[in-house]
């Protein structure tokens, strides 16, 4: 099953060849044990060339999608539910926060204009927990990344402000080991720094 989703990653991508051989498995290994697919249709992580600076190699960096993160939030078995959106001009909107917070979203799809992303969990209780912010905010946070003019954050600006609202979200949430390394990892590829997937520790 690895070396299938090792050759599929490679087919789709073959800068991935040009990775060392170690990070390449590491980070398939270490998607095998978040129990995140890879390269699949489900999108809940993906391989991606790195330049590491400091020894002067391309590595492989592993990324959880949103709708990994998603996952192994509702994996801890606290969450029942868990979605993300973005708001555009034109749509109805009405959140607060406080002792009776409340979120209400209707979409009217008359503009391409973001204003907002959210993300809502349900707890098993029946707690519903949320974080909106408008996309001024969201800016600061792609600002830091060293790819805020390129990749993703360029092609695919809605699914990459979902995912900030939901790594925000998460932090108020109960967190397994698995997404709580899932998010170190995601922390890690958003600052420019290896994740040293190639390292003994991990193999």
């Amino acid at each position: 099953r690895m070396m299938r989703i090792e050759i599929t990653a490679i087919l789709r991508k073959p800068d991935l060849l040009k990775c060392t051989a170690a990070s390449v498995i590491g980070a398939i290994i270490e998607a095998s044990i978040l129990g995140l697919e890879v390269e699949s249709k489900l999108n809940q992580a993906h391989l991606v060339p790195f330049n590491n600076r400091k020894s002067g190699k391309k590595e492989c960096i592993l990324i959880p999608d949103y709708r990994g993160l998603m996952k192994l939030s509702r994996n801890t078995g606290e969450v029942s539910m868990f979605k993300g959106e973005a708001v555009y001009e034109g749509d109805e909107i009405e959140f607060e926060y406080g002792l009776t917070p409340k979120l209400r979203h209707v979409p009217k799809f008359i503009s391409d204009k973001q204003t907002h992303a959210y993300a809502v969990a349900k707890m098993k209780d029946g707690t519903m927990i949320f974080r909106i912010w408008p996309v001024a905010k969201i800016n600061k946070i792609r600002a830091k990344s060293p790819a805020a003019a390129s990749g993703p954050w360029v092609t695919d600006y809605e699914p990459m402000s979902i995912k900030t609202m939901i790594k925000q979200l998460i932090k108020l949430l109960p967190q397994s080991p698995e997404l709580a390394r899932a998010i170190a990892l995601d922390d890690a590829a958003d600052m420019g720094r290896s994740q040293n997937l190639g390292s003994i520790e991990v193999l």
